[in-house]
Formats: structure tokens, sequence, C-alpha cells
């Protein structure tokens, strides 16, 4: 069965059968095969802004918050467990979690993105936030995140036949990189004369042969099939 998450201000929840909910356009209720986790934010004003959950190895879940936090849970998709607080000291004093991506092949690699302007946008982790390192690069007029750089709204990571797509969701278009080399990142804008400069509003893909789709605010859904580096 699929194995769903979901958010609710401070709260967390888990559906292990969405089968079982019955499709009869009826209301459907939290009784039907939905937990509730006990743990919760320990602050009531903030709330879980971002989810994402690995594949390989799957059910680590990826929880990020509207101010800074970001936590890992392990095996998420069984029992009641407790995640852990992996915030880095580099990240915004106080910032909007707007979008985490898991690499589909490796749980521990991570990114995770903030929306707010002036602060500093894009932090990546090889080993499941037990270290960040900054990789916005030229997607900020500052190394510190001060000045004009745009908002990043939502990410994706895309293996490709050898190596990987990192995709950044902006509010001045999509944009991708092969490398993330800490500040000196190059990240690329795609599709300057479909998609534009308008804002990328969510970014998914199939991993098995890199099809991608990108919806924006207002000037529809795009779609494109990754298969090389060389395409970014």
């Amino acid at each position: 069965n699929e194995v769903m998450y979901l958010a609710q201000k401070e709260n967390l929840w888990r559906n292990n059968a969405l089968s079982t909910i019955p499709l009869d356009g009826s209301w459907d209720t939290i009784s039907t095969g939905w937990m509730k986790y006990s743990w919760r934010l320990p602050d009531t004003t903030m709330e879980i802004n971002a989810l994402a959950v690995s594949t390989s190895p799957a059910h680590r879940l990826y929880i990020g918050t509207d101010k800074k936090k970001i936590y890992k849970m392990n095996n998420a998709n069984t029992g009641d467990p407790t995640p852990v607080d992996i915030t880095a000291n580099i990240m915004p004093a106080s910032g909007y979690i707007s979008g985490i991506a898991v690499d589909p092949r490796d749980a521990d690699k991570v990114m995770v993105v903030f929306s707010n302007y002036k602060v500093y946008s894009i932090y990546y982790s090889e080993n499941g936030g037990t270290s960040w390192i900054k990789v916005a690069g030229n997607l900020e007029q500052t190394s510190s995140g001060s000045g004009n750089g745009p908002s990043v709204r939502c990410a994706r990571i895309v293996p490709v036949g050898v190596g990987t797509i990192y995709l950044v969701g902006t509010s001045v278009g999509l944009f991708a990189t092969d490398s993330l080399i800490a500040d000196e990142t190059v990240w690329v804008q795609q599709a300057p004369n479909s998609i534009g400069n308008v804002v990328v509003t969510a970014i998914d893909a199939r991993d098995s042969d890199g099809f991608v789709a990108i919806a924006t605010h207002g000037n529809g859904v795009y779609t494109t099939n990754y298969t090389s580096v060389s395409e970014v």
C-alpha cells in the first residue's frame, strides 16, 4: 500500500493504507487509516511547511517549517518515531523553508530551500543533515544572501545517466546545475523563451527516465526529459 505523510500546522499525520479509502464521493475522516504522530513542533506558533520522503533507503522523512527548523525522521512509516533536529547554524536566524529535495539514490543527500528575500536560499547535505553547505552560488547577489537575489520556492534532484541535475524553481524562473560547489555553484536558467522569468511554484520528476514537470504561477505547466547533464 502507498504511504502518505500529511502536515497540519504543527502536527504530522500518516496513512499506511490509502487504498482502503472508498472512492465514492463522500467526505473522508481521520478514522480511515490516518495516524497522528505524538511528536509535534515545540513552538505552537511554528508550522510544518515542507515534507520530503526518501526512496533509498525508503521512508526517511524530512520536515521543514516556516521558522527555519528542519527535522529528520527515520523509518517514518512504522510506529510513532520522534524526529531529530538537523537545523544548521549557517542557516538563516529565521526563515521559511519552502522546499526540500532528496536524492532518490541516496537518502543522505538532501537540498533545502528558503523562499525569503534577503536571506541565503539554498543548502545541501551529503550526510543526512549532520553538516550543510551553502550552494546558492550565482543566485545570490552577495555571499551572505543580502541584496537582490530571487526567492527560491521549490527544488528537485534528478538522476541522469551519468551524474545528477539539481533544479530549483524561483521567483524569476527555473534554474539548474549539475555541480554543487558551495558559493561557486553556477545555476543556469532553463527554458528562458518558454518558462521565462515567471514564478515557478512546484517541480516533480519521474526518476526512471528524467521526465520533469514544472508548474508556474499564471503561465501554465511545462514538461521535459533530462537525460544528460549536458542539457543543463
